[in-house]
């Protein structure tokens, strides 16, 4: 019997969901946000988690009946596209850690099983992972590339390939390359310059060097203008926004724009506190009444501030890890 379908669908997604209710402030979340029906006042937090882990698997065309479970543990069903419904579309979003816990849960038994069929696994895998990177095999260095690859794996395939294109996405969103012509053009680039762009059977790819991500989506610090948040931290700020949600920071840029927004570093770690939490936009619209009439305007002609940026759009914008660096790495 497959390994991967010995526990149901259902018992996985309940499994699952027992992660997320201690991730502080999941369950209000939810109830505000994705389950804000009558019954889900009557409703377990078991109950209320499990929903929302359905109502995100369902984006990804997983239902509750064991054919959808057969394509879940497929190769079909990839974690680059899960991750984008579960830590990206929209409140609640779950940390990337809680993530991979829930998504190896999602996927069955895999890692487990490994361990027993394999009793040297560790020994291997620790052995791979101290191997000088330019010992890995070009499968492997294509692998492990994406959005948070080492800038080990990025030197490396640059190197091998030259400084030419060869990197074809299948998502450009999510950073998920297309192995296949990847490596095909990889290998070409070894030898003779490679185009930018190629027509493959009436289909159309746009060919990327090493380090490029042309669609990818960075936070932008709602007090600083053209400052990318790393892990949430704004280095011109000194504090983490990771606790403040994307509404919250949208009204902080709208008081940043109408110049009442405060500057010491005291202060903002304050409006940071003020604006955390469920009530956060509660307490912002108190604070300030003005900003909040002008917040209600922009939000009703569609005029909000996205505070998102596109790495194509990041020329001249602050990467506070590499202050003064050309943006070559997007």
């Amino acid at each position: 019997m497959n390994t991967h379908t010995e526990m149901s669908i259902q018992n996985k997604v309940s499994k699952a969901a027992e992660l997320l209710t201690s991730i502080p402030n999941f369950i209000s979340t939810c109830k505000n946000n994705v389950c804000a029906t009558a019954e889900t006042v009557e409703s377990s937090d078991a109950d209320i988690t499990q929903k929302w882990v359905w109502s995100r698997l369902e984006k990804l065309g997983i239902y509750n009946d064991e054919e959808s479970n057969e394509i879940l543990v497929s190769s079909d069903c990839q974690e680059g596209d899960a991750r984008r419904f579960f830590c990206e579309n929209g409140q609640p979003n779950i940390p990337i850690a809680r993530f991979k816990r829930v998504w190896t849960i999602l996927k069955g038994s895999k890692t487990e099983d490994k361990k027993i069929s394999q009793p040297n696994s560790d020994i291997k895998d620790l052995i791979s992972a101290v191997r000088p990177i330019g010992q890995f095999s070009d499968d492997e260095l294509l692998k492990k590339y994406g959005l948070e690859c080492s800038e080990g794996v990025v030197n490396e395939l640059s190197k091998r390939a030259h400084g030419r294109n060869f990197i074809v996405f299948r998502d450009k969103i999510s950073g998920e390359i297309n192995l296949e012509l990847s490596k095909k053009f990889l290998k070409l680039a070894r030898h003779k310059d490679t185009p930018s762009q190629i027509i493959i059977e009436e289909v159309y790819y746009k060919l990327y060097t090493a380090g490029q991500f042309p669609n990818a989506m960075y936070d932008e610090c709602p007090l600083h203008h053209g400052v990318l948040l790393t892990e949430g931290y704004c280095d011109q700020c000194q504090v983490s926004w990771s606790p403040v949600r994307t509404e919250e920071r949208k009204f902080i840029r709208v008081i940043k724009d109408e110049g009442d927004a405060p500057t010491s570093r005291l202060d903002i770690r304050k409006l940071v506190t003020e604006a955390s939490g469920d009530s956060g936009i509660i307490e912002l619209k108190r604070f300030y009444p003005v900003v909040a009439s002008i917040f209600e305007e922009l939000g009703e002609v569609g005029r909000l501030p996205s505070l998102k940026v596109r790495s194509s759009e990041t020329c001249g914008v602050q990467d506070p890890f590499n202050a003064g660096k050309a943006n070559g790495r997007y």
